[in-house]
């Protein structure tokens, strides 16, 4: 239908098919400098590409190119997961942001991160919770200056740990001794004044101060069971579509792995990936997920980079479908052309 809507409706002249993952391998033939030209890996033609978007995180293993389909997996837990967590707790521990999906979706790209050794990260943040400033100091705090809708429309994070309020380092004790601050005529009446204290709850109430809670959203990638979800993690999915791949090919595959989508911009998504999904691999083969930052730094970009590639190295002239094939042989054509599988 949509191939008819773009032939008939739209006039297109020429019209190739391909999914985001299946245009992954052109990354490694993007620009003209012949440094990354020539690979780190010896296994350009197999790719083992980690899509984690918005919607949901797809593993697709791209062999010579084509995807290979009995193996490809659905993790149903990407960016629209994360946010609708990261928008639950917040609003439960600090301010009511359910109606503001941008701000939280802003919060979680600035402030969150893939803690590569997650039970280390939560046992120095339970010994850091002993002494409010020492956390406040830590590298596990961040404290996020919430919009003001006039100069700043998404907030931003504090990098200076110097300019964190006193009234922030109140609102850090009561929150580790089980109080919660009133907020627009909501919370505990009792600590009130012991909250707000000589006009601190304004700057309080323009900031939030966030520890836990910058880990513990992407770890539900990794461990979705964390928010009552009992299914699989990322690593578990990402080795289940490894074993369905000829096992020949499996360290062909994780020795390229490419993460791209808007969910694996986290910091340390790439990291803990090859820290989990080392041990589970056979011995002989190495993890290592391929590096593009010399493309862009926005990994939502890469499949557009991609596909600009495949333009410019005569992908697209090789398998387009003309105008004149498409009132040839009609829309069941196009299925067949771009439905190519292994």
């Amino acid at each position: 239908m949509t191939d008819q809507i773009l032939f008939e409706e739209f006039g297109v002249g020429n019209l190739v098919r391909y999914s985001a993952p299946a245009l992954a391998p052109w990354l490694d033939s993007f620009g003209d400098n012949e440094k990354y030209k020539e690979k780190e890996t010896k296994y350009k033609n197999f790719q083992l590409v980690i899509d984690s978007g918005f919607d949901a995180t797809w593993i697709v293993p791209v062999i010579y190119g084509i995807p290979y389909f009995r193996a490809i997996r659905k993790l149903p837990i990407a960016g629209r997961f994360l946010n609708g967590y990261l928008r639950e707790v917040v609003s439960f521990r600090h301010y009511n942001i359910v109606e503001e999906p941008v701000l939280v979706n802003a919060i979680k790209h600035q402030t969150c991160y893939v803690a590569v050794d997650y039970n280390e990260t939560l046992n120095k943040l339970t010994r850091l919770k002993k002494n409010p400033r020492e956390l406040i100091n830590s590298d596990l705090s961040l404290s996020y200056v919430l919009p003001n809708n006039k100069t700043d429309f998404l907030g931003h994070p504090v990098l200076d740990k110097s300019k964190i309020s006193k009234a922030e380092l109140q609102t850090l004790r009561n929150s580790l001794e089980g109080k919660h601050m009133k907020v627009n005529g909501y919370g505990d009446e009792d600590d009130e004044e012991n909250d707000y204290g000589n006009n601190g709850g304004l700057n309080a109430s323009q900031s939030l101060l966030l520890t836990d809670e910058r880990f513990l959203i992407p770890e539900l990638l990794f461990h979705p069971q964390l928010a009552g979800v009992y299914k699989s993690g990322l690593i578990q999915t990402i080795k289940s579509s490894l074993d369905a791949v000829p096992e020949l090919l499996q360290p062909l595959l994780v020795n390229n792995i490419a993460c791209i989508g808007g969910t694996s911009n986290i910091p340390g998504f790439a990291e803990r990936i090859v820290k989990d999904l080392d041990p589970e691999v056979p011995v002989e083969a190495q993890t290592r997920v391929s590096d593009y930052t010399h493309i862009t730094g926005d990994t939502s970009l890469l499949s557009w980079y991609a596909g600009k590639s495949f333009f410019a190295n005569g992908g697209f002239e090789k398998i387009k479908m003309t105008k004149a094939d498409y009132a040839e042989f009609g829309a069941e054509y196009a299925q067949d052309k771009f439905s190519f599988r292994l």
